[in-house]
Formats: structure tokens, sequence, C-alpha cells
């Protein structure tokens, strides 16, 4: 009986062991499925991730060269722009070079000329310009009646005539046909003080060309505060400024170097665009007005030219 009992439990617990193998195999197999499943996505998924790390890859490399390219051409940029403001440096001084020539001719061209101003507008009446400036120039230098002064011609001034009663007339001006005749009028005078007609104060000068009448009146402010200040000073040819100051005279070549230089004695000066421009060019280096003369191309400069125009 007991032996019975012990087959049937041995029996049961066969069955038992048979099932339990039976679903631990199930289990190893379902988890082998998923771990391929597993393998097989993490597989796919470091196939995409090496994609993606060699299209970075390919985008730094473009991104490196497109940057060593683009620091090779800024170099041959800034290389070439250097050599352009170099050129244009010269330039700008072979431009002011030429300047000063037609500017020598043309002064030249005016030597025998004076200038007078003050003269009212329509002063002359009847009389042509001619005549009426050969006797204000015997009346108000006291010269004899019957001195020829050799006028040439004269005539006012080719600006439009003002139609405002108070502005400053046109001035006048005359052609000597002897130069020396011309220089013993204007300083005669010049040694006359206080100079009148009809009322008006008349003054008398060489006949400057523009340019060069334009950077004497950039000294006018400078000058007057120096009166007042009782400095002396004088404006040889064409547009310096001579001051005699306590360490000496001071010479000045533009408006701009007068009122820099003469910042000490409390002179202030509003500074035209033309000065200012001309003040700019002086502090990056370049040759400006005066500074320009004698001076020739270096072969740096040479150099530069046939690079840029090969």
């Amino acid at each position: 009986m007991k032996q019975g009992k012990r087959n049937k439990k041995e029996e049961t617990n066969i069955g038992t062991s048979e099932k339990d193998s039976t679903v631990s195999a199930d289990m190893a197999a379902e988890i082998l499925t998923e771990m391929r499943a597993m393998r097989q996505e993490v597989a796919g998924k470091l196939e995409k991730i090496d994609a993606s790390v060699k299209e970075v890859k390919e985008v730094v490399k473009n991104l490196e060269n497109r940057m060593d390219e683009s620091e090779r051409r800024i170099g041959a940029s800034e290389e070439r722009g250097d050599r352009t403001e170099r050129l244009l440096a010269y330039m700008l001084t072979k431009q002011r070079q030429l300047g000063e020539k037609c500017e020598d001719l043309e002064s030249r061209s005016r030597r025998s000329n004076i200038r007078i101003y003050g003269v009212k507008e329509g002063a002359e009446g009847e009389m042509t310009m001619t005549e009426f400036t050969d006797n204000l120039l015997k009346s108000l230098l006291e010269l004899p009646a019957d001195r020829d002064l050799g006028i040439e011609r004269a005539h006012r001034s080719l600006i439009t005539a003002p139609t405002d009663p108070k502005a400053s007339p046109r001035s006048i001006v005359v052609k000597f046909l002897h130069f020396p005749t011309k220089q013993q009028i204007l300083f005669k005078a010049w040694s006359k003080k206080g100079l009148k007609y009809q009322g008006n104060i008349i003054s008398l000068d060489n006949d400057y060309s523009l340019d060069i009448q334009r950077r004497r009146k950039e000294y006018r402010d400078i000058k007057r505060q120096l009166k007042e200040r009782h400095i002396k000073f004088r404006s040889p040819y064409p547009a310096m400024l001579k001051v005699s100051l306590e360490s000496g005279e001071k010479t000045f070549h533009s408006a701009w170097e007068a009122a820099d230089g003469l910042k000490h004695l409390g002179i202030t000066v509003s500074l035209s665009e033309s000065e200012l421009i001309e003040k700019e060019l002086s502090q990056l280096g370049w040759l400006t007005q005066g500074q320009a003369r004698g001076r020739h191309p270096s072969r740096a400069v040479l150099s530069d030219m046939r690079a840029l125009t090969t």
C-alpha cells in the first residue's frame, strides 16, 4: 500500500518536472528571441549613429576646408587692402602735387593783378571800369594825375552781383601791364592806413586764386583772436600763418595746424569740412597740404602698383 502511494507521488513529481522543464525552455526561447530582436534593433541604431557620425565628420571637414579657404581669402584681401591704401595715399599725394602745380601756374598768371575791396557797386557811374580804377588809385594814393599806371583792364569779380544793399560789394580786379608798377601800387596802399572812398573802407591785396583765397580765409577767426590778444602774426604766400610767440616764431601751413598749435593760448576755432578732412588724413599718416613737395614713390609703392595691375 505504501509502495503504491510512493509510486504515485514519484509519477506526480516526474510530471511536474517535465512540465517545469517545458516552461523553462519556452521562456528561454522567448528570451533569446527578444534578445535577438533587441540586438538587431541596437545594431540598426548603431548603423544610424555611424551614418550620422560620418555625416557630421563630412560637415566638419567641409567647414574646416571652408574656414581654411576663408582665412586664405581674408589674408589675401587684407594684404591687397594694405597695398591699395598705400597706393591711395601715394595717388592722393600725387594729385596734390599736380594741383599745386596748376595752382602755381594760375597764380603766376595773376601776378600782375590786384584786387580792390570796399568800392560800392555802381560807383564807376558812366566811366569804364579801367578809367574809374585809374582815377581811384591816383586819388587814394595821392599819385600824379599825369602818371600812366599801365592798367590793361579792370572789372568786378565774376560772382553774382549782390541784391541786398547791405551786402559787401564785389571786389574789383585790376590787371597792370607791368609787374613792378603793380608792386609799387600795392606797397604804397599797404603803407597808408584808413583808405576810404565814399565813406567805405578800401583795401588792396594780391589777386589770389580761388583755392588760395579759401585757404587764407580759414585763418580769419584765428587772426581775429590773435589781434584781440595783441599777438603779432603775418600771412606769407601762399596760405601760411607765422605767429610770434614767447618761445619764438611758429609757422603753420593750414588752419587746423594753427588751431591745434595755438590751443594753449585759449584760441578756439570751428574748422571747415575741408580742414577736418585734411586733419584726418594727416592723422592717418597721409601727406597733406605742403607736405608732398619733392616726394617720389618708394620701391614698395612701385611694387604694389605692379602687383595690383597684373
